[in-house]
């Protein structure tokens, strides 16, 4: 249909000569091969255009994977970001041999690519073997082609990919990120793809910064039916202590959001003041860094001596394990026991007697609650 159209449509224009009355067309388009030339590269040059190729490579990029994901999902085939970014760095290696623009994966052509009924990687090899032709051979057929006929061809390819039912599933689920949709189509329509992109990723890694900042950090207690410890706020009738507060961290800790964990801890001793232990359950934290584990060593000192609190740790993984105690915590925190599961801290420190848990009895090696 396209090509029909455009043919069509050369045909009319050549014939009653609309562009003598004011219709854009495309015009001459320039005829043969780029030859052969190695670039030359200077530090001078080196410093010109870094900064440039770099913001063009992420975009380039980041367009590419894009629209990839985008055709991958509605064909149901995995993409592999790696692969991808390999491919346009050899092409835009051999491209600038040539004197060629920069090459990434286009959404326009792309859309065009997919209505037309492509499905492999034979359409790429195809598609260049007629550009080439084209621009060998055919170059002058194009010179009446109205830059509205390729405005609407694109167009027509292109709206499909837009999907309103993920943008109402987005609403539903997560509305921030359907607000994040909403700004990064609005900015693609009326600035273009290359800001969309950029408005798109920005604000992702704003939500991203802010999930990181403000982690998951709640207070458990122990619930007889489940026969385990979870959230207070989901599960109000879970048993809790007055001299015991056990919490919870379900995210990595980092100097982004110990801030945050210093804050929620302070909080809720003021809350309970007579809470006499902290216990906090790392079964979330899959790493930490070097000023978290200061932060946490000056809450276990400054609780310790100024309000006779003692802070534990529980299900602390191995890999935390080996960095903390890379700064002597198996010297200088004996008492905290971080290998421990909660109840068997709360056995080790004789505060079992504080929640209400049901009998165990072994049978055939297995543990079984009665």
């Amino acid at each position: 249909a396209a090509l029909f159209i455009m043919l069509f449509i050369i045909l009319i224009v050549f014939l009653l000569r609309l562009d003598l009355r004011g219709l854009q067309i495309v015009g001459d388009v320039p005829k043969g091969f780029p030859l052969f030339s190695f670039p030359t590269i200077t530090i001078e040059k080196l410093q010109m255009l870094l900064p440039i190729a770099i913001t063009i490579s992420l975009i380039g990029f980041m367009e590419s994977l894009a629209i990839s994901k985008k055709i991958a999902k509605k064909e149901n085939y995995p993409i592999y970001p790696n692969r991808e970014l390999k491919a346009l760095g050899l092409s835009n290696l051999i491209g600038s041999c040539f004197q060629s623009f920069p090459v990434n994966g286009s959404f326009s052509r792309t859309a065009v690519n997919h209505e037309s009924g492509g499905k492999t990687q034979l359409v790429s090899i195809m598609t260049a073997c007629f550009v080439i032709m084209t621009i060998l051979f055919f170059t002058n057929f194009f010179y009446y082609l109205p830059n509205a006929v390729l405005a609407a061809i694109i167009i027509v390819s292109v709206y499909k990919l837009i999907d309103f039912n993920e943008l109402k599933h987005l609403f539903e689920v997560k509305p921030l990120e359907g607000w994040i949709w909403i700004i990064t189509f609005l900015v693609t329509i009326f600035v273009g793809i290359q800001w969309g992109i950029i408005m798109g990723a920005f604000f992702a890694l704003l939500l991203l910064i802010r999930r990181a900042a403000k982690p998951n950090i709640v207070e458990i207690g122990y619930l007889e039916k489940d026969k385990g410890f979870r959230d207070i706020s989901r599960f109000p009738m879970a048993h809790t202590s007055e001299e015991v507060t056990i919490i919870r961290i379900d995210s990595s800790i980092h100097f982004a959001n110990i801030a945050f964990l210093e804050e929620k801890i302070k909080n809720v001793v003021q809350e309970k003041a007579s809470t006499k232990f902290l216990i906090i359950d790392m079964s979330g934290v899959n790493d930490i860094d070097t000023i978290s584990i200061e932060s946490l060593e000056t809450l276990i000192d400054y609780y310790k001596q100024e309000k006779d609190l003692v802070i534990l740790f529980a299900h602390m993984k191995g890999s935390i394990r080996d960095m903390v105690n890379k700064v002597g915590w198996n010297q200088k925190y004996l008492e905290q026991m971080n290998h421990l599961t909660i109840e068997q801290l709360l056995k080790e420190k004789g505060l079992y007697h504080h929640y209400d848990f049901s009998k165990k009895v072994a049978a055939g090696g297995i543990e079984y609650y009665i």
